[in-house]
């Protein structure tokens, strides 16, 4: 899903259409029809077969095989089987968001290893591209091992934020700063947000989003300063999300005005 244009899933019906599926791990190309079957190396792209027109950017091959063959009839068994496999999924609401954040991230600027608070809270980092969420709870380990078998997650490459409010969730951020408060201890982490989950049976909602690995992140004393800030007004089992940084700098004029 991540090489998808999100524009074209929508002009095939996602996230509405329930004969549009994906399935992890597939990189074969095969396109059936009545007409018959072509098995080939070329995705359905302007690179692998040009469209309007253009001449397609890479050299592919592939055969077509007659729809009264045997092979065209084993095609079709193939493709059934993988139809019906419980890993294929309905391009639904949250594979169309993760597709749109994948898509977004080639274009994307590199994330700042470091003084990103402190970067945000100042007005000097122009990307509002980036959003926050602090939080200073956690999933309990039954509701976490519930969400990640109701979400497909059973390599638990997962982050999961739940009972946010319908408003919340609909201005979530395609990519975001992960700042955690737990023990007295901050740790902060980047995340693409893949958009609403099915949340365990206990909780109302739940976002789930996946981990950007690199670069490693580190607080620098200006970030862990604005963090104790907020965290300081922030009610034990709650959480804050700051759709862009102009969100965050609104906020901590709001909390500096406040006694002390």
């Amino acid at each position: 899903m991540g090489g998808t244009n999100p524009k074209e899933l929508k002009n095939l019906g996602a996230p509405n259409n329930d004969n549009l599926q994906t399935f992890p791990g597939l990189h074969a190309k095969v396109y059936l029809s009545e007409a018959g079957g072509v098995v080939c190396s070329a995705n359905a792209s302007n690179n692998g077969v040009g469209f309007l027109g253009e001449t397609p950017n890479l050299l592919e091959a592939g055969i077509f095989v007659d729809a009264q063959t045997r092979t065209l009839q084993d095609a079709c068994k193939w493709f059934e089987k993988i139809w019906g496999d419980k890993n294929s999924s309905k391009v639904d609401h949250t594979l169309l968001h993760f597709a749109s954040v994948t898509w977004a991230a080639r274009a994307r600027k590199p994330i700042k290893s470091s003084n990103f608070i402190s970067r945000a809270a100042e007005g000097t980092e122009s990307d509002n591209a980036w959003g926050f969420v602090f939080t200073n709870t956690a999933l309990t380990k039954k509701d976490t091992e519930e969400a990640r078998k109701r979400n497909n997650d059973e390599k638990c490459e997962l982050d999961y934020y739940s009972d946010f409010g319908e408003q919340d969730i609909k201005r979530w951020p395609l990519q975001f700063y992960d700042v955690h408060l737990s023990k007295g201890k901050i740790s902060v982490g980047a995340r693409n947000s893949l958009g609403r989950g099915t949340p365990p049976k206990r909780l109302k909602s739940i976002v789930l989003a996946s981990i950007v690995e690199k670069p490693k992140l580190e607080l620098s004393d200006s970030d862990r300063s604005i963090a104790n800030e907020i965290f300081e007004r922030l009610e034990p089992q709650h959480a804050l999300l700051f759709s862009t940084a102009a969100e965050l700098r609104k906020h901590l004029r709001e909390i500096r005005k406040l006694p002390s």
